[in-house]
């Protein structure tokens, strides 16, 4: 089996931080945390921290 070089794409270190970051990106507006009649999205939960 060939190993793959490394590269940004499949190298980058992968954090808590980095992880709310990219999902904030990727999913926006849809709910990332619900806790009784309060809702998050994940462009809103990053910035909790």
């Amino acid at each position: 089996m060939n190993e793959l070089n490394s590269n940004p794409a499949n190298s980058s270190p992968f954090t808590p931080l980095s992880f709310l970051e990219r999902a904030a990106v990727v999913y926006g507006d849809t709910p990332s945390l619900i806790y009784n009649q309060t809702t998050y999205t994940w462009s809103g939960l990053q910035y909790i921290r």
